[in-house]
C-alpha cells in the first residue's frame, strides 16, 4: 500500500498487526510490526511518535532470540535519537547495538560501528578520530560489500573537510557523485566551491536544485541535502534559492538533522534556516534562528556544529549593527574554533572583520 501511494491505508494496516501481535503476546510480530509502522511515518512531525514506538519496538525485539531483528530495533532507534538531540541515549544505543553486532558476528553488519563512531567524533570536534574512523568505516564497508560505502566515506570526509580543510581531494570526490547523480549529490561540489570562493560554479550547482523544486530526495537524505544546500544559497548569496528552502526546512527547526543510517548529524536544524532568514533579507528573523541553534547545539552537545552556528550569528549581529555583541560572540566562535581545529570557522571570522588576521 505505501509504495503504491496509499501511505494512510498502509498506516492503517500496520496499526492492525501492532493490535493483533499485541493482542496474542507476539513479541516478534509485534517488534516487526512496529517497524513497518515507522516506514509509514518517516517526516520530521512524526518523531515523537516514532520514538515511543521504537522504544517498545526494541522492548518486543529483546524478548526474541532474533539478533538481527534486535538490531534493527536498536538501529532505528538511534537515529531518531540522535533528531531529537538525546546524545547519551544515543551513545548508549550504539554500543547496544556493536554488542548486538559482535554477537551476530557477520562482515555484513561491521561497518555501523565504526560509521556512528566517525559521526560522534565528527560532532564533538574530534577531527583526528574522525579520519580514522573514517577509513575503518570504509575497510569494513568493503569487506562487506556494502554499495553505498564509497558514498557515505566522500559525505564524511566531505565534513571533516568543511569543518578543517584538510582534504584537498574533497571537491574532486563530490563532484564524480554529482556526475552520476546529480539531484543527491549537486548540493556537495556547491557547498565546496562557495567555500573555495568560485561562486560561479557553485551557483551552477545549485542551480540544478532552482531549476527542479522536486530533485531532492524524499528520503532519510533529505535533511541533509537540503541543509547543506542552504549552505551553499547562503555562501553565494542566492536570496531566491533560500527563500524556497526556507518553508522546507521548517519542520525540521527543532531537531538535529541526521543523514541516512547516522552517516552524519548536522546539528540544529535551526541553523541552516537561519541561514536561509538572512540570505532572504530577514536579518532579525535569522539572528533568532542562530541563536536557538547555538542553544540546540550547546545542549546536544554538538560542539562541531555549535561553532559554526556562533560564527554566523557573530556576523548576523554585525549585519544588524550590534557590533559588539557580534565581536563577543565572533570571540566565543574562535576560541572554540582554535580549541578543536576549526580552520574554515577562523578564516570566516577574520574575512569578516570580526576577529583580527593573528588568530
Amino acid at each position: 500500500l505505501l509504495y503504491a501511494g496509499d501511505r494512510s491505508g498502509a498506516e492503517g494496516m500496520c496499526r492492525r498487526a501492532v493490535d493483533v501481535a499485541q493482542q496474542h503476546d507476539d513479541a516478534e510480530g509485534l517488534a516487526r510490526a512496529l517497524l513497518a509502522l515507522r516506514v509509514t511515518r518517516e517526516g520530521p512531525e512524526h518523531l515523537a511518535a516514532r520514538l515511543a514506538d521504537a522504544e517498545r519496538a526494541v522492548v518486543a525485539a529483546a524478548r526474541t532470540d532474533d539478533l538481527e531483528l534486535r538490531l534493527e530495533t536498536v538501529r532505528l532507534r538511534l537515529l531518531d535519537l540522535l533528531a531529537a538531540g538525546d546524545l547519551a541515549a544515543a551513545d548508549d544505543a550504539i554500543a547496544d547495538a556493536t554488542a548486538l553486532v559482535d554477537g551476530l558476528g557477520r562482515p555484513l553488519h561491521r561497518w555501523y560501528p565504526p560509521m556512528w563512531r566517525a559521526t560522534r567524533a565528527l560532532m564533538d570536534g574530534r577531527f583526528v578520530d574522525a579520519a580514522r574512523l573514517i577509513a575503518e568505516f570504509g575497510e569494513e564497508g568493503r569487506r562487506a560489500h556494502y554499495a553505498a560505502t564509497d558514498h557515505v566515506v566522500t559525505i564524511q570526509r566531505l565534513r571533516l573537510h568543511l569543518d578543517t580543510g584538510d582534504d584537498p581531494e574533497a571537491l574532486h570526490a563530490v563532484e564524480r557523485h554529482a556526475q552520476a547523480d546529480p539531484d543527491r549529490w549537486s548540493f556537495a561540489p556547491a557547498l565546496v566551491l562557495a567555500r573555495l570562493g568560485r561562486h560561479r560554479e557553485a551557483q551552477a550547482h545549485v542551480d540544478h536544485y532552482a531549476r527542479r523544486p522536486d530533485a531532492v530526495p524524499e528520503d532519510l537524505a533529505r535533511s541533509s541535502i537540503l541543509a547543506m544546500l542552504a549552505e551553499a544559497a547562503a555562501e553565494v548569496g542566492d536570496a531566491g534559492t533560500a527563500a524556497t528552502l526556507a518553508p522546507l526546512l521548517e519542520p525540521y527547526r527543532d531537531q538535529v538533522l541526521v543523514l541516512g543510517s547516522g552517516a552524519l548529524c548536522l546539528g540544529s536544524g535551526a541553523y541552516a534556516l537561519g541561514l536561509c532568514r538572512r540570505t532572504a533579507g530577514d536579518l532579525a528573523g535569522a539572528r533568532d534562528l542562530l541563536e536557538a541553534a547555538v542553544a540546540h547545539d550547546d545542549a546536544v552537545p554538538a560542539p562541531a556544529a555549535a561553532t559554526w552556528a556562533r560564527a554566523e550569528l557573530a556576523a548576523t549581529l554585525a549585519d544588524l549593527g550590534d557590533d559588539e555583541r557580534a565581536r563577543s560572540v565572533a570571540r566565543e566562535a574562535a576560541d572554540a574554533a582554535g580549541t578543536l581545529g576549526m580552520r574554515p570557522v577562523l578564516d570566516r571570522l577574520t574575512a569578516a572583520h570580526l576577529i583580527g588576521s593573528g588568530r
